[in-house]
């Protein structure tokens, strides 16, 4: 439903920094980000919201088997390398644990179906609200993920370290 397809991984294609960091953005710009823009068209429906989190699962997936494969072929100079995995993604795939896939692993792929057909218009609600709660947190995770955490509406540098 975003804007690229991801493809099987195969290290022998990703031997330089261009080819990483150039399938990395596109997987991030094209497709998490497109994912995201699109997923308030249909996450509202009842089970829908799965198919974003399998979506956003397989760019994920994509995104660190691409950046590991750079990693193993030694591959330094690519600005998705150990660095970048340590210091901001893994740091975001917790950030996106803890608030969103808590709950879409499990919420909309099992209790949404048994519990849908007896309180549809409590659980479209339920639904609504969470889409765009987790569609806040995915902009600014996936902002995070592209190195412009500042340029998430709302989001200014700067703010959250002068109020600690």
């Amino acid at each position: 439903m975003g804007g690229v397809s991801t493809t099987v991984v195969a290290c022998s294609d990703f031997a330089e920094a261009g080819a990483i960091d150039a399938t990395i953005t596109s997987y991030i710009a094209d497709g998490l980000i497109a994912e995201n823009e699109n997923m308030l068209y249909y996450s509202w429906y009842w089970f829908a919201m799965y198919f974003w989190h399998l979506n956003v699962w397989s760019y994920i997936s994509n995104i660190e088997a691409i950046a590991l494969c750079g990693i193993s072929n030694g591959v330094d100079d690519a600005v998705f390398n150990q660095e970048w995995m340590d210091t901001v993604f893994y740091p975001v795939m917790l950030d996106y644990s803890e608030n969103i896939w808590y709950l879409s692993e499990y919420w909309w792929a099992t209790s949404l179906i048994v519990i849908f057909p007896y309180f549809g218009w409590v659980v479209l609600i339920i639904n609504i609200i969470f889409m765009l709660d987790f569609n806040m947190y995915a902009m600014e995770y996936n902002a995070r993920l592209l190195g412009d955490a500042g340029a998430v509406e709302g989001g200014e540098e700067g703010e959250e370290e002068a109020e600690e």
